[in-house]
């Protein structure tokens, strides 16, 4: 009977985990061209979002939040 209850505990947990809210992914207005000027390489980014070089690394971050959480 323990077997039961736990199984029916385990797929409970399973089903319903599954149901939260996905936040809105935030509309793209547009593209922005960026060169990098070491490798000579170019590509397409959304426009608002932020650009961190450190070296020869580029990331993108898609708010300043981000930026401030990540780049730290």
């Amino acid at each position: 009977m323990n077997y039961f209850r736990m199984t029916t505990a385990v797929l409970a947990i399973v089903v319903f985990s599954g149901c939260t809210k996905k936040p809105e992914l935030a509309p793209i207005s547009g593209w922005v061209q960026y060169h990098d000027p070491y490798f000579q390489g170019t590509f397409s980014y959304p426009q608002g979002w932020h650009i961190v070089v450190e070296g020869t690394k580029v990331s993108m971050y898609s708010s300043q939040e981000a930026v401030g959480k990540f780049f730290d």
